[in-house]
Parts: C-alpha cells; sequence; structure tokens
C-alpha cells in the first residue's frame, strides 16, 4: 500500500481517486497492532487532503464516490450511503488514536447530513444521491462568481472566495465546486484586520447562505431503495460513532423502524 500511495496528495493511485475507506480502516488497525507510525500518517494526509478538496461537500456536507483527479478536486457528484458509513467509520477511528478534534468535527458534520438527506422518515437510510438534476452534472453544487458576490453580504464575498480558492474562470466548465480551505486562516484574518475566531465566523455565516440558497435548487434524485447490508454499514458507524461522542446530541435520536 505504502508503494501505491500519493505522498503529496494522499490516496492510492495517480489517476483518478477513490477514498477506499477499507483500506484506510486497514492501515487504522495495523498502525494500532504495530504502532507503525506510517501507517497513521498515510491516512491523515489522505484525510486532510479529502476534507480540503471538492470531494467533500463544503456547503452542505457528506463525501462524493470519487474525483477525476488526484488532488481531489473534481468530484463525479453522486453520493453513497456505503460510502459514507465507512468513512464516518475511518474518522472515528482515527478520532481515538490521535484525539484530533478535527475528526470529531467532520464525524458531526457526516451525522447532519446523514440525518437531513438520507434517512427516510421511518428511520431507514437511503442509497444514493445522484450526481445531476435538470440533466446537468454537478449543476445543484456548483457556483457562477458572480452569483456568489450576489448573495454573500460584502464583509464575507471577498474573504469566502480568497478562502476557498474562487475565482471568476472557475473550476469546473466555467463555475466554481467549492474547495476547502486554501489559506492559512492566521495569516488571512491578520490580512483582513479581523480575529481568527471572527474569520471563522465569516466563513460559517456564508456557508449557511449558501446552503440556504442551493436548498432552492432543484435537488438531484435520491435512490430511495433501503438495502439491509447498506444500512447494516451506517448503523454499525453510528453505534461506533455513539460510543466514541457520547456527548452529541446529534448521534442520540431514536427512530423506530416501521415498514409495511
Amino acid at each position: 500500500m505504502s508503494s501505491q500511495y500519493d505522498r503529496v496528495f494522499g490516496g492510492f493511485g495517480s489517476g483518478q481517486k477513490f477514498p477506499q475507506p477499507q483500506n484506510l480502516l486497514f492501515l487504522l488497525h495495523y498502525h494500532q497492532v504495530t504502532q507503525d507510525p506510517q501507517a497513521l500518517a498515510m491516512v491523515e494526509h489522505t484525510l486532510k487532503q479529502m476534507v480540503k478538496g471538492g470531494i467533500w461537500d463544503q456547503i452542505g456536507f457528506g463525501f462524493s464516490r470519487y474525483t477525476i483527479d488526484r488532488r481531489w478536486k473534481t468530484p463525479h457528484f453522486e453520493k453513497m450511503l456505503y460510502d459514507n458509513a465507512l468513512l464516518l467509520m475511518v474518522f472515528t477511528t482515527c478520532f481515538q488514536i490521535t484525539k484530533d478534534p478535527f475528526y470529531e468535527e467532520i464525524c458531526e458534520k457526516l451525522v447532519t447530513f446523514i440525518d437531513r438527506e438520507m434517512t427516510s422518515p421511518e428511520g431507514a437510510f437511503y442509497s444514493a444521491i445522484d450526481a445531476d438534476s435538470e440533466g446537468v452534472e454537478g449543476k445543484y453544487y456548483t457556483w457562477d462568481y458572480g452569483e456568489l458576490f450576489d448573495v454573500l453580504d460584502q464583509d464575507q464575498r471577498d474573504v469566502f472566495a480568497e478562502v476557498h480558492g474562487l475565482s471568476q474562470r472557475g473550476n469546473f466548465e466555467g463555475k466554481n465546486i467549492i474547495q476547502g480551505i486554501q489559506v492559512n486562516l492566521k495569516e488571512t484574518a491578520q490580512d483582513y484586520h479581523i480575529s481568527e475566531q471572527d474569520l471563522k465566523n465569516r466563513l460559517e455565516e456564508a456557508r449557511e447562505t449558501l446552503f440556504q440558497i442551493r436548498s432552492k435548487r432543484v435537488r438531484p434524485h435520491t435512490d430511495d431503495k433501503v438495502l439491509a447490508s447498506w444500512n447494516s454499514l451506517m448503523i454499525a458507524a453510528l453505534a461506533r460513532a455513539g460510543k466514541v461522542f457520547p456527548e452529541k446530541v446529534i448521534f442520540k435520536k431514536e427512530k423506530k423502524l416501521s415498514f409495511s
């Protein structure tokens, strides 16, 4: 696995990138048994590079199935239940080993996404969310540069564009796939003469605004099949996360399954 590892951008291989969470789980378990620091380092670098890229939905959360490039920037926008279940296991396990709050934050956001968009009224889990809407791949998830400036406040738009690497030219067919944080937040806060916490607050307010705007668009189709095997993966992932993060309300929701 080390020989296939991308030491620059994380993950495995040099073309299309799939998260391959089963490999990441193996490396975490291997590290726990052997204390090999390289195994843990490969996982941590991969997870942080993924969250920095477009494979992680920066506005509404959740992981896409794969990216067409090695940098995790341009996703195939389809979201699969099994990927997100296994990645929840990976992030939870990585937190158990490292105690890094970054992994806890992603776990909480990932469960928020699953609860909001992939959970049926009966409490079961849907299979997938399609990549396209209105016949266009990624239309729901991408943004015109001008649109961002129209909907965000003046004190948000410049800093949001800079932090997330957005431009008039775009990074996907003339539009922008919002990336993760691309700059040093402390230095950027100094450039704007605000505190780092004020900067984070502005970014979160902008994200919430964009989420509300995006929610009014035509949504991609949700594949509402309920598959026992994929549901089992998510149930196991939530059970593990609930044990590791017992204080988080989001992990404590109870729903009684009822199928006719």
